[in-house]
């Protein structure tokens, strides 16, 4: 409890209350006069806490002050960052968005013909792209699935020809291995 008294009070206060405890002050008694300092000690704090619990405007605006406070440093602070690394302002991005809009809307008409055109002809072998993979696709299940006829076209056998083409996948580079991968889900679902 004397460390407690010690903490809050002067030193005048606490070598006062160290020759209560020479004296032999009580358990009881040092603890209701140390509830009494401290409930005295801490009226002021109390009170200005409720003054200001009661006024949420009160609140907000010391936020607010702090905030604006806290922009100050960060704002300069963290532009010099974005800049040492590279990363633009979000509105530097918006603008540049923006230009792009308006650059196309000032293209002439035969422009923007030539780059509908232009669209339409990477759709169309975007296309002929996916329909080629798909016929290849196609193709490596159906010698896949006369192998397995070929083997008695047991599930064992499957099982067998599924392992040879995940030792396949595993080697085949990335776009080899995407399409192989569509190979071997085709193949399970013979099952």
């Amino acid at each position: 409890l004397f460390e407690i008294y010690a903490a809050f009070s002067t030193q005048i206060q606490t070598q006062a209350m160290r020759m209560r405890y020479a004296e032999g002050i009580g358990w009881g008694e040092m603890k209701q006069e140390l509830f009494a300092f401290l409930d005295d000690h801490l009226r002021e704090a109390r009170e200005n806490y409720n003054r200001i619990i009661q006024d949420p405007g009160f609140i907000e605006s010391e936020l607010q002050k702090g905030a604006h406070k806290a922009r100050e440093y960060t704002v300069p602070f963290m532009d010099r960052l974005r800049a040492a690394v590279g990363i633009m302002p979000v509105g530097a991005k918006v603008a540049s968005q923006v230009s792009k809009t308006k650059l196309k809307k000032e293209l002439s008409p035969e422009e923007q013909a030539k780059a509908e055109a232009g669209k339409a002809k990477a759709l169309a072998i975007a296309k002929q792209r996916e329909a080629e993979a798909q016929a290849a696709i196609d193709k490596r299940v159906q010698e896949i699935q006369n192998q397995w006829q070929a083997a008695g076209g047991s599930g064992e056998a499957l099982a067998q020809l599924c392992t040879q083409l995940e030792d396949e996948i595993s080697q085949a580079k990335k776009k080899t291995r995407k399409l192989l991968q569509q190979v071997l889900q085709a193949v399970r679902e013979l099952a």
